[in-house]
Formats: C-alpha cells, sequence, structure tokens
C-alpha cells in the first residue's frame, strides 16, 4: 500500500474522494459499526480533550479526539481500494491501525516510516502537523476498518473520505451497460423475427 501525509492538506480539496464522515452529526450510517472503541470525544471546541485541525476545510466543526489510552474502529460499509482523512496535532505517540483484505494489519506512527514526519510534536497550529493522510491499496488490496489509538491526548481527525471510482472505471462501467442494453436488444429482436419473421408466416401458411 501506498501511504503519504500531506502537510497542509486538507481531504476536501483531494480530487476522486467522497467525504463519508464529517463527524458533525455525531457518526455517519456509512460506517458499519460506527465508532467502536473507549476514551474518545466528539466536539468542535479546543480544550484539553483535543483542538480544532486548523488546515481543514471543517476547522471550528465537529471533529473526533481519541485521548490518552484509547482506541477507537472505524469500520467501512464496504471495503474500498483507497481513503483519506484529515489529522491533526500529528505527534509520535498517535498510532493508526490498517485492516483489510490482501494484506496484513498494517500500522502507521508519525515520526517513523512510512510518513516519517519528523516534526510530529503535538503542534496545533503549524502545516508542519496538520494536514491530511491519503492511503491507496496496491492490486487485491482493500480496507474494510481503520483503528485510531493515542497514548497521550489526543488524536484529532476529521473529514474521513473514500476513493469514487475514476474516469476510466466509469468508462468501463458504462460501456458495459452499453453492451449490456445492445445484447439485450439484441435478443429481442431475434426473438421477435422468430416469432413475426418470413419463416414464422411460412409455418403459419404451411
Amino acid at each position: 500500500m501506498f501511504v503519504t501525509y500531506v502537510q497542509g492538506g486538507t481531504v476536501t480539496s483531494l480530487p476522486g474522494y467522497t467525504v463519508i464522515d464529517n463527524f458533525n452529526s455525531g457518526v455517519s450510517s456509512t460506517l458499519t459499526s460506527g465508532v467502536a472503541g473507549t476514551d474518545y470525544v466528539i466536539q468542535s471546541v479546543n480544550n484539553s480533550a483535543g483542538a480544532n485541525i486548523p488546515t481543514s476545510s471543517g476547522n471550528g466543526t465537529d471533529y473526533l479526539s481519541v485521548l490518552g489510552g484509547g482506541a477507537v474502529t472505524l469500520t467501512l460499509a464496504a471495503p474500498v481500494k483507497a481513503f483519506a482523512f484529515d489529522w491533526g496535532s500529528l505527534d509520535i505517540y498517535n498510532h493508526l491501525t490498517i485492516s483489510g483484505v490482501g494484506f496484513s494489519a498494517f500500522t502507521v506512527s508519525p515520526g517513523a516510516s512510512p510518513i516519517g514526519n519528523t516534526l510530529a510534536n503535538g503542534g496545533q497550529s503549524g502545516v508542519n502537523t496538520n494536514g491530511m493522510l491519503v492511503v491507496t491499496g496496491n492490486a487485491g488490496e482493500k480496507f474494510k476498518s481503520i483503528t485510531l489509538a493515542s497514548g497521550t491526548n489526543s488524536m484529532e481527525v476529521d473529514n474521513l473520505a473514500v476513493a469514487v471510482p475514476e474516469p476510466a472505471t466509469w468508462a468501463l462501467m458504462i460501456g458495459g451497460f452499453g453492451m449490456d442494453a445492445r445484447r439485450v436488444r439484441a435478443i429481442r429482436r431475434s426473438r421477435h423475427l422468430r416469432r413475426h419473421g418470413p419463416r414464422a408466416r411460412a409455418r403459419s401458411d404451411a
């Protein structure tokens, strides 16, 4: 899989992705089991439990904050090829574990490979520690759930998004629909000729 942390980025500016949960109304129904875990809050304020993500388009609105010692699992309604979310106040005690099919569970921790942000010091305002994480699967890999954990207050995330079909995929799908429609018309035409064509009339005259 490919894991990238974009400093200062926000998911809502990422082409080809649709936000499935911005946490503004609690937890979205597009998540199979919603939020499952302990020691977390959904809030819009800055306090000891968490801070807004200044680079996020959702800055000032509700975000999910995992508290110290807490762990939260977000399970998707269906496996996806790629996902992304805004991740703020990046710190070395924040951990993301990705689960799915086609790979073993994989953990991402700031300050270490693959994102390797050496400035992961929990800063709540700088672009170095506030941005978005993008995860894309290799061939045969799909993602089913993510687990967010934090050793100390806090791990803040917002705007969980999944990739929608790319234009090439849509073209293949539409082409497939067109072929199916042409096949149905051909079958109907063949049946019509068998029932009402010259041969059918010849049989009825006999």
